[in-house]
């Protein structure tokens, strides 16, 4: 929430220097207003963080690149670029393009100006390499830490993503995925504006009028990120978390063409329409694609039955959350028997790195091993050459417990992953996963089902209980029947 409240106080401040205060406060409330960046607020995700940084950093390259003096990067700008390389891993190939088209901008440009303009041009471009100079220092660096550290440069969510399908698949969803975050129902009117803003800045660019800096850096921004988007297919969480960095960006350049309308009266109904459709989408949002529940109504719950008092405050909205708690009590029980029996570490499988397997871990580390089917926290699978041609995508490698089982043998001997202590999975009111699993040597001790539902007013996408964890049939007589131990979700 302070990365939030920091980012629309930056958002203001760079507005304030491009148009001046008034319409600073309308770019201000566009951020605060913006149905992903409120929903990632309290998300527990790096989105605000990442919004925060970005914004940051444009703010204090542009006061640094229109300085009229040459000159090093100052201290700030050396600390927040350091802090955007990394707070997301294609951070380091976004603002690399960034400077480099930048550079390449402002060269081309320097060949038309007049001499009076010329020493400024080169003073600019001197300060490009240089800033070029210190991102190179930065990413090495990173880089080298990385590789000593994790043994990869790259995250390991990210090897699991690479190779995810054809470029013009990947693409085609990232497109969709852009659509949906900048056009939610019912309509939003920023992109539009922000276009606008856009068109405005290459024409001022073009034009060589003072002060284009900071807009033609927040416009190569916002074409880098969602060309990104674009190549990487977008993201499988709800709520556009993707979007959330460029936020600030198009709030900056919406209002930017706001000060061009001659009718003040006008200037107030184009920044309240921005606004005013961005909350009623927000409604939208917690009607029909939340999986939170309203702040005033959480209070109300009844989780008498569950262990709530554990867990931080964030989880108790999330539905998904509440749905994993007895979960987590259940497998750490589960471990708590296995531990002492078998040799070694208890290993775990499971396609869901969350919640669930922060908390195993948190309970029980250095007692297990996490063996994760997505490849998205663990390289298990992603190192394994029995499943490199296994399909990947934006939630993983698309490794079924069909194939996994069907295999299984191949994937031992090429990867030396053994069939599993334990497996808990999500599953579908038809139980399909569990009978995979049950048909392969696997006895069901605990499932749950039903529906979560929380609100009666803004329900939100609806959010399935289903789910189970299995034990090795060698290994089911350590536990008390009878099996499997049900519950049956009656949360509202």
């Amino acid at each position: 929430m302070l990365s939030s409240l920091l980012t629309i106080i930056y958002t203001f401040q760079f507005a304030r220097l491009i148009v001046g205060r008034w319409y600073a406060v309308g770019a201000a409330m566009i951020v605060a207003t913006a149905v992903p960046f409120v929903y990632w607020t309290t998300g527990g995700l790096e989105g605000t963080l990442a919004a925060l940084v970005t914004t940051a950093l444009m703010y204090h390259l542009m006061q640094y690149l229109e300085r009229p003096e040459a000159g090093r990067p100052p201290w700030n700008v050396w600390v927040l670029m350091g802090s955007f390389l990394l707070v997301r891993p294609e951070s380091i190939f976004v603002i690399a393009t960034v400077i480099a088209t930048a550079f390449v901008v402002f060269r081309l440009r320097g060949i038309s100006v007049t001499d009076e303009r010329l020493e400024y041009y080169a003073i600019v471009i001197r300060k490009l390499l240089w800033v070029a100079l210190a991102t190179t220092a930065l990413m090495a660096a990173i880089f080298a830490f990385k590789q000593i550290y994790f043994g990869d440069w790259l995250p390991v969510p990210v090897m699991a993503k690479l190779g995810g399908g054809a470029l013009l698949s990947r693409t085609g969803d990232g497109m969709q995925y852009l659509v949906t975050a900048l056009l939610p129902p019912p309509l939003s009117l920023l992109p539009f504006f922000a276009i606008a803003g856009a068109i405005y800045v290459v024409r001022k660019t073009g034009r060589d009028e003072p002060g284009f800096t900071g807009g033609l850096l927040l416009t190569l921004f916002v074409l880098v990120y969602m060309g990104f988007i674009l190549i990487a297919g977008g993201d499988w969480m709800e709520g556009s978390r993707f979007i959330v960095p460029v936020i600030p960006a198009l709030a900056v350049l919406a209002v930017m063409v706001v000060p061009h309308v001659k009718s003040r009266e006008f200037q107030v109904y184009i920044l309240a329409g921005i606004v005013a459709f961005q909350i009623v989408g927000g409604i939208w949002f917690a009607k029909f694609g939340s999986i939170s529940t309203p702040l005033w109504e959480v209070s109300n719950l009844d989780t008498s039955n569950l262990a709530v008092e554990k867990y931080s405050w964030f989880a108790r909205p999330n539905r998904t959350h509440l749905r994993d708690i007895p979960v987590v009590d259940q497998l750490n029980s589960v471990i708590e028997t296995l531990k002492s029996e078998v040799d070694g570490r208890v290993t775990v499988m499971s396609g869901q790195a969350g919640f669930v397997a922060y908390h195993m871990a948190r309970e029980h580390y250095k007692e297990i091993e996490f063996i994760d089917r997505r490849g998205i926290t663990t390289t298990h699978f992603t190192d394994c050459g029995g499943t490199k041609d296994v399909q990947r995508t934006t939630t993983g490698i698309l490794l079924t417990y069909t194939a996994f089982f069907a295999n299984q043998e191949d994937i031992e001997q090429e990867c030396g992953i053994q069939r599993p202590h334990v497996i808990f999975e999500l599953d579908l009111p038809e139980l399909t996963v569990e009978n995979v699993i049950a048909r392969n040597g696997y006895v069901v001790v605990y499932r749950q089902t039903g529906k979560i539902q929380t609100s009666k007013t803004l329900q939100g996408i609806e959010v399935l209980a289903h789910e189970s964890i299995a034990v090795r049939s060698d290994l089911a007589g350590l536990f008390d029947g009878p099996f499997p131990k049900v519950r049956e979700w009656n949360v509202e």
